[in-house]
């Protein structure tokens, strides 16, 4: 506790002890302003920090304002000042000079937020045109969205039946530089998926299985209680294990990384596939590290060749330097809005897109991942995988229980959120999809073999994904009577997360080890 007795001090000195008990790591005053992002603040630790201000200081804090790249001091004067910063609906774009930060690497590149606003280019003027005769209603939900200050540049591609309906880019993405559907977009978490097909080819060939502990693969895992977990308790974010392991290490060694996660112990009330645990970082290292057990060949280059080189897509998986400066004018960063106007911590420089995060330091277009979410639609014959192994990887595998990650009950594929109610209204119970951390979505219905892939460059309010989705659904005629709705979609923090739902009768029940056995 610091000496200085000011009020300002000790609101901060509590906001440091509040954030700290979130993310499980101490923060003494030289990381007061340090961005929370950069010190492993993802979408989950997000609705926790946001749940524990309230419960501390009395002010709710939007999600989107967490999101955004902020410091704990900044944090602590914004709760301090007793308001909340401007919502994303009310905020118009700000986008000015005096909010231009640079951000060089060695190669003498820079990102550099695009303070000038958006001139059209003639391509995006075509693109839009043309995307608004198929899909009326969803460019004008872009346009607004765009206007609205929620990020400086997006992509949006819809195809069924695998064509493409349209491919469409928004606003900058950085300083005078126009996105376009071409352009290089961090997926985060939404790269997950590319990830569950390589898993899906190893199951056919005997190589990997779902059920098998992940210790047979690699031995040195099996420690401190992890030999329960398997590797569908990897995929389907079941293990137990909370918070990320890596959360904080992402810029040691592969072999440093690795040594961390197999001393982490697994907690003593865990229960592995009967906990919902968002696994952001360490399931999918320890994917990757199975993949070349079994395969010879390190995960990123098994993925190019087997996955991403047949479907003839450009995807690039954590670029080395020399990658990255081949590539560099291709690269849209993740801008924090302002007041910050930065390109997010993950991802800022050289050093940042090269670091070694399987399923989540992936650069690609919409138009790329919505051909991955393709290959695991049921009516689309897939050069890659088979329809069963497809079918395996999209059928919830988690099931019924309360995930704090999506503050909801919700079920989970092997890496696909599996529940279509999720992600709106007219979405069928064969819908599947995917986040990443505030800046994009994927959805895949299975029934109309239609993908959606939405990437922007911001890290953005969320809460109007599903007008988008709507939008589509409306556009091109498909089921517009809503299908489902969600019960029940919140617990308080204060109740058990492990309670479990009867999804055969809708009775709910206290998640303790006598009841899971019932």
């Amino acid at each position: 506790m610091s000496t200085d007795a000011s009020p300002e001090t000790a609101r901060t000195d509590e906001m440091a002890r509040v954030v700290g008990g979130v993310l499980d790591v101490p923060l003494p005053v030289d990381k007061w302003d340090v961005p929370l992002a950069a010190m492993g603040l993802d979408s989950l630790a997000v609705v926790e920090l946001q749940e524990a201000c309230e419960r501390a200081f009395g002010v709710k804090v939007p999600i989107p304002t967490l999101a955004t790249g902020i410091s704990l001091r900044e944090l602590s004067e914004l709760v301090g000042s007793g308001s909340r910063r401007t919502e994303p609906d009310a905020r118009p774009p700000t986008w000015t000079a005096s909010s231009h930060v640079k951000y060089p690497s060695e190669h003498g590149n820079e990102f550099a937020y695009p303070s000038e606003g958006w001139t059209r280019t003639p391509d995006q003027v075509a693109d839009i045109a043309a995307a608004a005769e198929r899909l009326p209603k969803t460019i004008e939900c872009m346009e607004r969205l765009y206007e609205r200050g929620d990020h400086p540049g997006a992509q949006l591609h819809v195809a069924v039946d695998g064509v493409p309906v349209a491919s469409v880019a928004y606003g900058m993405a950085e300083s005078n530089r126009p996105l376009s559907t071409s352009h290089l977009i961090p997926w985060l978490c939404s790269a997950k998926p590319l990830y569950s097909v390589a898993f899906g080819q190893l199951w056919e060939r005997g190589l990997l299985s779902p059920d098998a502990p992940v210790s047979q693969v690699l031995p040195d895992f099996g420690k401190h209680g992890k030999e329960r977990i398997t590797f569908a308790h990897l995929l389907s974010h079941s293990s137990g294990i909370h918070p990320d392991p890596l959360y904080g290490h992402w810029d040691e060694s592969r072999e440093q990384m690795f040594d961390v996660i197999c001393r982490h112990e697994l907690p003593e009330d865990a229960w592995p596939g009967l906990n919902a645990t968002y696994s952001g970082l360490w399931a999918w290292f320890v994917l990757a590290e199975a993949i070349e057990a079994v395969d010879g060949r390190e995960a990123s280059q098994y993925v190019q060749e087997e996955i991403l080189a047949p479907l003839g897509v450009q995807v690039f998986q954590y670029p080395t330097r020399e990658v990255f400066a081949e590539i560099r004018h291709q690269i849209s960063p993740l801008w924090q809005l302002p007041p910050y106007s930065r390109p997010f911590g993950l991802f800022a420089s050289a050093d940042d897109f090269a670091r070694r995060l399987p399923g989540v330091n992936v650069l690609g277009s919409a138009e790329s991942i919505a051909r991955i979410y393709e290959v695991l639609l049921p009516s689309l014959a897939s050069p890659i995988i088979t329809r069963p192994t497809a079918d395996a990887i999209i059928a919830p595998r988690r099931h019924g229980y309360y995930d704090p990650h999506y503050s909801k009950f919700i079920s989970y594929g092997l890496g696909v959120v599996s529940e279509g109610w999720y992600w709106g209204p007219y979405c069928s119970p064969r819908t599947f999809g995917h986040q990443g951390n505030f800046t994009n979505f994927i959805v895949a219905d299975g029934k109309h073999n239609m993908v959606i892939a939405c990437l922007t460059n911001g890290m953005r309010d969320s809460s109007r994904d599903g007008d988008v989705v709507n939008c589509v659904y409306e556009d091109l005629g498909f089921d517009t009577q809503p299908m489902h709705t969600s019960k029940i979609t919140r617990i308080e923090p204060e109740q058990d997360p492990t309670w479990v739902r009867q999804a055969e009768d809708e009775h709910y029940f206290w998640g303790d080890p006598s009841a899971r056995e019932r």
